[in-house]
């Protein structure tokens, strides 16, 4: 949900799995490390979206809201 305005930006289905490949290692021991983030699929509104307008190299991800615009993350 966007701060700003209480806009859904993604929904449960729009959430990826990825996979992390680090490990530990101690000794004889390897233990894999737990990943702490989130991933989503690309949505048409966020920036470098294939026919999106605007300069895709910005790296500022702001809510779709023309009202709103509020910088997210």
């Amino acid at each position: 949900m966007c701060v700003g305005c209480n806009t859904p930006l993604f929904t449960n289905k729009d959430m990826t799995e990825h996979n992390f490949e680090g490990a530990a290692t101690s000794g004889r021991f390897t233990q894999k490390q737990a990943c702490n983030s989130f991933f989503i699929k690309q949505r048409e509104w966020m920036p470098g979206f294939a026919g999106s307008e605007g300069d895709s190299t910005k790296g500022i991800i702001e809510c779709y809201r023309k009202v709103c615009k509020r910088k997210l993350g």
